[in-house]
């Protein structure tokens, strides 16, 4: 098997490969909504870190705990959302990517709850009717064209 190695051709430099350039910098200025993180570390506290989901911890090789808040309605632009308990669920990270995609309809009795973190029933509404059906809505209206367009293939 090592014999072939002396057969082998090396694999030929491409002739776009160049020094590599250290890339520009520019200064750049935003604005961002001041979260209160330590309402949130209470928050993960008194849910020790569990999803208000599917109840799973996830655990770090140093043996902690990890879990994140997501802000059922949302603080940036168009929404407006505040930075209370009530509109925050601790969660694990990939609930909370489905939640701000959309595509996870959130329901009280669903969700893992425990004393002293009440959540909002307008925020779950406003999740469930401008996150939720929003998402599902244009999902709905994409597979009506997809499928017209279909039916059309098959007639034509």
């Amino acid at each position: 098997m090592w014999g072939l190695r002396a057969n082998l051709k090396p694999t030929p430099t491409a002739s776009d490969i160049q020094e590599p350039r250290t890339p520009q910098r520019s200064l750049t200025q935003t604005y961002r909504v001041i979260r209160d993180t330590e309402l949130t570390r209470k928050l993960k506290a008194l849910q020790k870190n569990a999803c208000q989901l599917c109840g799973k911890v996830l655990r770090l090789s140093n043996g902690e705990s990890y879990s994140e808040a997501h802000h059922i309605q949302p603080l940036g632009r168009p929404h407006d959302g505040p930075d209370v308990a009530a509109n925050i669920v601790v969660l694990c990270p990939n609930h909370h990517v489905l939640l701000d995609y959309g595509a996870v309809r959130l329901d009280r009795k669903r969700l893992r709850a425990v004393q002293g973190h009440a959540i909002g029933t307008n925020y779950l509404d406003y999740h469930n009717r401008s996150i939720f059906a929003g998402k599902s809505s244009k999902m709905r209206s994409n597979n009506r064209i997809q499928t017209d367009t279909r039916k059309n293939r098959a007639r034509g």
